[in-house]
């Protein structure tokens, strides 16, 4: 455990500042609560909070306490609450059967239960206790023209209104969407940087692949070339070895001087599946002898070109097919 605890805090250590920094303001709640003399800024970060205080209304705020603003809501999650007496707020009875659909039940319901008219208002509802047959829906209006007058506020300044919602007994309820995490202008760009080297980051691995991919084609057709070129060779390395085999074979037949020469020949002659053997000598001149191996056709025309130079008696030059052959010959 000690050490998991000490490559923690090393890892923890290899974290630069700014990254932390960025990773703590992710996590940076700031509420903007407006009031008719004052403006009141709640933020939390993590498990702490602190609440600041602008002795001015939002319809007021000089430069200085719209950049504080500012700094404060970059790369947090803002909102705007009001307080519900500036809202007005009341509660309906809908069947069950309209759950599904509450939204254009309460549309219907809204030239009744509003104070003003329809196209005045930004409305917004929460559920609250539902019976067998019923269920009940507490309604909070808003005038439409406030809430235009704090979204243009923050136009004039080139920031985007964060959403306005409206502080409830229910929990906050949002009357008008907005964006809830304001970047600068510069934080957009260092995001982009970093995405483009993130981007080149990754494409990193596919750079490897598909270098090793085309390395290996490469190595694949030389590969090929290489072993087109080799065959022949090696072809030809083996005709001389099986032919230098056979030499070796009749090799203890040089003090025949008459007989060996042709025998020699006759062994370099035949196909690599056949092999002279078993010897039989009488004399300078005679000789009996086996063709082994795999006989075919092959065989007999190099046993025939042989008989040229030998008396052969015994078996057919040709012979059949697959069975040793075998022979006596005399050097004519």
């Amino acid at each position: 455990m000690q050490f998991l605890s000490w490559w923690r805090d090393e890892l923890s250590a290899c974290i630069p500042d700014d990254l932390r920094r960025r990773v703590e303001q992710r996590s940076r709640r700031v509420t903007i609560r407006p009031a008719r003399d004052c403006v009141e800024i709640d933020v939390v970060t993590g498990a702490e909070g602190r609440t600041l205080r602008e002795d001015a209304p939002l319809d007021q705020l000089d430069d200085a306490g719209w950049a504080q603003l500012e700094g404060l809501m970059e790369d947090a999650v803002s909102r705007i609450r009001l307080p519900e007496r500036s809202v007005f707020r009341t509660n309906v009875s809908l069947p069950v059967a309209a759950v599904r659909n509450i939204r254009p039940a309460i549309e219907l319901q809204l030239p009744l239960i509003s104070p003003l008219l329809p196209s005045a208002v930004c409305w917004a509802y929460r559920t609250g206790i539902r019976t067998a047959d019923r269920i009940g829906v507490a309604v909070f209006l808003a005038r439409k023209a406030e809430l235009d007058l704090i979204t243009d506020m923050f136009d004039r300044r080139g920031l985007v209104a964060p959403p306005i919602e409206v502080a409830s007994a229910e929990g906050p309820v949002v009357l008008r969407a907005g964006r809830a995490r304001f970047r600068s202008p510069e934080r957009k760009e260092k995001r982009i940087a970093v995405a483009a080297g993130l981007l080149l980051l990754a494409t990193i691995p596919l750079t490897i692949w598909a270098g090793s991919a085309f390395a290996v084609w490469m190595g694949g057709r030389a590969l090929e070339t290489l072993r087109a070129q080799v065959a022949p060779i090696s072809a030809a390395a083996r005709r001389a070895e099986i032919a230098d085999g056979r030499r070796r074979a009749i090799a203890p037949l040089t003090h025949q001087a008459a007989v060996a020469p042709v025998l020699d020949d006759l062994a370099v002659a035949l196909p690599e599946t056949a092999y002279l053997d078993n010897f039989r000598f009488s004399g300078r001149e005679n000789i009996g002898f086996v063709v082994a191996g795999q006989v075919d056709g092959d065989t007999g025309r190099a046993i025939q070109k042989a008989s040229q130079l030998l008396q052969v008696s015994g078996e057919d030059a040709e012979g059949e097919e697959g069975a040793p052959l075998d022979f006596r010959a005399r050097v004519r």
